[in-house]
């Protein structure tokens, strides 16, 4: 073999395997966060924290309809919340996302609907029915988030 076959076979093998690494990592969590501390039980996700930066995934099997309870608590900076079917990551079937800003204001703006912001006194609740039975994601990303979230059914 000659050395510019040994080269591009090299480097196909060096794309392969950056490709098959990437995919691999699609749909993981990764995040840094000061003051973790993570809830993992068999019907609740959640964690607290002092600083979250990053996403985090939770991948849950729903074989019966559920509702979930959704709190999340935002002290300061955004955070962005969504359930989506596994096979479909662009149909959310719940989203949410909550800013604290410098003034002090919480906002939430559900599923989208930016025009109607909803100006939080407390903590933001809500709940979700999950009716159809598979696989589901809940996706949490922060950015310079202090607070915490809880998803529990």
């Amino acid at each position: 073999m000659n050395f510019k076959r040994l080269i591009a076979l090299m480097l196909s093998v060096v794309c392969v395997f950056a490709l098959l690494l990437s995919a691999v990592s699609c749909g993981k969590s990764d995040f840094d966060a000061t003051g973790w501390h993570e809830e993992n039980e068999k019907t609740k996700r959640g964690a607290g924290y002092d600083l979250f930066n990053g996403h985090k995934h939770y991948s849950i099997n729903v074989k019966d309809a559920i509702d979930i309870a959704v709190t999340v608590t935002t002290d300061s900076g955004e955070v962005y919340a969504e359930i989506y079917p596994k096979e479909m990551p662009t149909a959310p079937v719940f989203s949410v996302k909550i800013t604290r800003s410098a003034e002090g204001t919480v906002t939430a703006v559900k599923n989208g609907d930016a025009e109607n912001p909803i100006i939080l006194e407390g903590n933001f609740t809500d709940s979700v029915r999950l009716a159809t039975e598979g696989d589901y994601i809940i996706h949490v990303s922060g950015t310079n988030h202090k607070g915490s979230f809880s998803f529990d059914w």
